[in-house]
């Protein structure tokens, strides 16, 4: 039998068998959403937890005329980021045309 999933499991990503694996509990998110601090943010209570995060994964999976997502968005961004603050493991490259 396969690693039983923990619904209360914290945000964490990991490289897992060459793959990054970003996972959460759908009940700490649940919670986090609910209890997260913005004072123009609106108040409510979720009465389904799984069923809410479902929802927020078809958010996250939902694809612009693009082809970018939320979740592709957030890679991105990351990305750009760790380039930005001097990762080791990039070389820049010459632009290949002139202005």
């Amino acid at each position: 039998m396969g690693k039983k999933l923990n619904k209360n499991a914290p945000l964490e990503a990991k490289i897992i068998d060459d793959k990054l694996v970003i996972s959460i509990g759908y009940k700490t998110l649940a919670y986090a959403v609910t209890h997260r601090y913005d004072p123009e943010y609106r108040h409510y209570s979720i009465i389904d937890e799984l069923g809410f995060v479902k929802d927020i994964l078809r958010q996250l999976d939902k694809e612009s005329e693009i082809g970018e997502s939320p979740l592709t968005k957030l890679l991105d961004n990351c990305a750009e980021e760790a380039v930005n603050q001097g990762s080791q493991y990039v070389k820049h490259k010459k632009a290949k045309f002139k202005l």
